[in-house]
């Protein structure tokens, strides 16, 4: 369990499941530094936050900036002493169009936020937690990495990369003192998922996610898939034929 103590880095807060996140930590007593690059929004976060008697600072922060990025988290660890828990949870989501439509610009844009801003902020304070032999690294992925879908190329691929990452790390780093979860959350009703225009069985409310992913990180949950139907039916998918799955996702998009 956390401690009132615990000071914990989110990005992706300025709205969505990182917002929602901040202020459910926030209210248990945990310090939260937000960050993403609105602003407005993050100032207005830290506001409601403080408001209710939490504690909370707004970082103005681009995880896509790659190497800048990572610098800015490191300085950022430093400079508070030491995050218990990063949350890696700012990413982008795709067109929704297959590999034929897609452009370099919107598949870069995918993973260098979705997959290269995850690992900078997950890297840059793995060297302090490894010399104190403690802290809490959870990244958001997401049950999309999980199946091949042909309407999801460079998103889904982004979260395949990051979850294979995290799960090298779950073999590494629990035994140096240091908490790693990955979290596979199914859909969520956010303002990227507002520009979907196709089904998403099994949506959840941003606040019913936020609450399971809190809760499993209090738990130091390894590996959070949720919801459990949405779960199950990706999981039997894997072992569906990629025709069977072509024509399924088609046919739910039309």
């Amino acid at each position: 369990m956390t401690t009132p103590s615990s000071r914990a880095l989110i990005t992706g807060a300025s709205s969505g499941l990182g917002r929602a996140l901040a202020m459910r930590m926030a209210r248990r007593g945990v310090e939260v530094w937000v960050a993403a690059r609105r602003v407005e929004l993050l100032e207005t976060l830290v506001r409601e936050i403080e408001s209710s008697g939490g504690r909370a600072h707004a970082v103005v922060l681009d995880v896509g900036a790659g190497d800048a990025a990572h610098d800015a988290v490191a300085a950022l660890d430093a400079s508070v002493g030491g995050f218990d828990v990063v949350v890696a949870n700012a990413g982008v989501g795709g067109k929704g169009v297959a590999v034929s439509r897609i452009n370099w610009s919107d598949a870069s844009r995918v993973f260098q936020v979705d997959l290269v801003g995850a690992l900078a902020t997950l890297l840059a304070p793995l060297p302090r937690m490894l010399k104190e032999k403690r802290g809490h690294l959870v990244a958001i992925s997401s049950l999309a990495g999980e199946i091949v879908l042909p309407l999801a190329p460079d998103y889904g691929a982004a979260k395949a990369a990051l979850s294979f990452f995290m799960k090298a790390a779950l073999m590494d780093l629990p035994g140096q003192g240091i908490d790693v979860t990955l979290v596979h959350p199914g859909f969520v009703r956010t303002e990227m998922t507002a520009k979907n225009r196709f089904p998403m069985p099994f949506l959840l409310e941003v606040d019913d996610a936020a609450r399971i992913i809190d809760e499993g990180i209090q738990r130091k949950q390894r590996v959070l898939r949720f919801p459990f139907g949405l779960a199950l039916v990706v999981g039997l998918g894997r072992f569906l034929p990629a025709w069977l799955v072509r024509i399924l996702t088609s046919r739910s998009a039309e």
